[in-house]
């Protein structure tokens, strides 16, 4: 999976009454240490906050591409008079990516945060526009090769997987089966009553705020160290929720004692997102979880990784030194047979469920 990223805001210019757009982009993967190996045609459009469209123009990334800039011009001055933003696609469309289980996208498309015509550069964030079936969530990136508070392929996996499973403790005709796992009658659990989740690692808060957003009842803590406490604040403010549902966000380091406010809770839910790319880390995010396992003996902690190296394995060797039980496991293919994962090697996210407690569904 890869994704379209900003490297330079961009940029008004004006020529008598003509305007045009400029900006720089690279197409590369979560972690910025590959970037798109094929051709791929990119649609770039100017749009205005109302919906209303200035000018496409279509450009080729070239397999060996590093970063390309992009110009639009010829722009009507007339366009000017509302707010503008920018969005950078691999499909000629202005609607959101879809997230699935099933069709994961090739390439995340890229929006400015809105364009200005007094010719300063965008706001330095990246915003993403993402739909799972009817739910539709907005989240702000921070902008250009830092791989700090980004969407990453296992936060996709973790929406897809959720979604997944959500649908399917139910047949065609919406009645429930019979017989579901324990994550999914955790999930079914939402249309009676509040369902409590701290998400660890939240970065830029898409896996947490998508929850919200997706389940009523879904009260979410979103944790992480205090860089990522504004780039969250800032998602949060422009989440619409689902009915009932809330959220917060809290500091939290995995090298300190757990927080009083969320000592004090219990939880049925813990979500992690690729939080173990960093070896270094995975003892503390290991302690950390038996602690609010402990806290929460009915809870299910939810993990998904994209493991990278070896060394990673060590999170699994930890947890069952911790009494901690692996209930489910599945796979998530971050690509379909594109010309990309002819080239590259397929790769999975693979999500887990882990239990204190032997659970009966």
């Amino acid at each position: 999976m890869h994704y379209v990223r900003f490297l330079k805001p961009p940029k008004f210019g004006k020529n008598g009454a003509q305007v045009s757009v400029k900006t720089t982009v690279t197409i590369t993967t979560d972690l910025g240490d590959d970037f798109f190996h094929a051709d791929q045609s990119l649609h770039a459009v100017v749009f205005g906050i109302s919906g209303s469209v200035s000018k496409w123009k279509t450009v080729m990334w070239k397999a060996g591409m590093r970063a390309m800039t992009i110009e639009i011009d010829a722009i009507s001055s007339a366009f000017l008079d509302e707010t503008l933003g920018l969005l950078v696609s691999s499909r000629h469309t202005v609607e959101a990516d879809e997230i699935s289980v099933r069709n994961m996208p090739k390439v995340l498309s890229a929006r400015s945060r809105i364009i200005t015509p007094d010719d300063a550069p965008a706001a330095g964030r990246t915003e993403r526009v993402l739909r799972t079936g009817s739910t539709n969530i907005r989240i702000f990136e921070e902008m250009g090769e830092s791989i700090a508070r980004h969407i990453w392929d296992a936060a996709n996996a973790m929406i897809a997987y959720v979604d997944e499973t959500a649908q399917i403790g139910h047949e065609k005709d919406g009645s429930l089966h019979h017989s579901l796992s324990p994550f999914a009658s955790v999930l079914e659990g939402t249309k009676a009553q509040a369902l409590r989740i701290i998400e660890l690692g939240s970065g830029c808060g898409v896996v947490g705020i998508w929850i919200a957003t997706r389940f009523p009842n879904a009260q979410v803590i979103m944790t992480d160290l205090p860089e990522a406490m504004e780039i969250l604040g800032i998602n949060m403010s422009q989440a619409r929720v689902a009915p009932g549902s809330r959220l917060e966000r809290q500091l939290f380091d995995w090298d300190e004692k757990i927080p009083g406010d969320i000592a004090a809770k219990t939880f049925d839910l813990m979500i992690v997102s690729d939080c173990t790319y960093n070896c270094d880390s995975i003892p503390s995010l290991v302690r950390t979880c038996t602690a609010l396992l402990t806290q929460s003996t009915q809870a299910l902690l939810v993990v998904s990784m994209k493991i990278r190296h070896d060394s990673e394995l060590v999170f699994f060797d930890l947890m069952s030194e911790a009494g901690l039980m692996k209930l489910e496991e599945a796979a998530v293919p971050l690509s379909n047979a594109d010309q990309a994962a002819m080239i590259q090697k397929q790769q999975n996210v693979n999500v887990y469920i882990f239990s204190r407690r032997r659970y009966e569904a």
